[in-house]
């Protein structure tokens, strides 16, 4: 059930990263760069569907976690010529400043239920969570597009 909920929010960031650069950027074949903070399950599904479908000539992943970002997008930068792409994908542990330049970031960071938790509790959490890197992503960027799909 949870690969089912995480490949639907894939879907759903895509989905908006493809409204944004056909519709309110008005240029659709033109180099992009997309930033997504989480490199967890979604974050780094989301990064490599980008890259797949040729969507962003640049996509940067942004993690809490120490060295989880980089080593995400190694990864994925290794099967590049078995999956066809040639997206650029970099990560970062909390250097917004490597996000300069996106036209489109996407937040899939923040924390899963935990036994006994509220919805209200895991909101809570998840709004202070979205509100730091959606701070920290501003401060860097003058262009970019942000949305939270999780």
């Amino acid at each position: 059930m949870a690969n089912i909920l995480a490949a639907r929010f894939v879907m759903i960031c895509i989905i908006v990263v493809l409204y944004v650069r056909n519709t309110l950027t008005n240029v659709s074949f033109a180099p992009m760069k997309v930033t997504v903070v989480g490199a967890g399950a979604v974050g780094a599904s989301c990064a490599e569907y980008i890259a797949i479908k040729n969507f962003a000539a640049e996509v940067c992943l942004i993690d809490i976690k120490e060295g989880f970002a980089e080593g995400k997008a190694m990864d994925l930068m290794q099967c590049a010529s078995l999956n066809g792409f040639d997206t650029k994908i970099t990560g970062a542990t909390n250097d917004y400043s490597k996000t300069a330049g996106s036209d489109v970031a996407v937040i899939t960071s923040g924390i899963p239920r935990k036994p006994g938790m509220t919805r209200e509790e895991l909101i809570g959490i998840n709004a202070g969570i979205v509100k730091t890197v959606a701070t920290s992503i501003l401060a860097h960027l003058s262009k970019c597009h942000y949305y939270r799909c999780k």
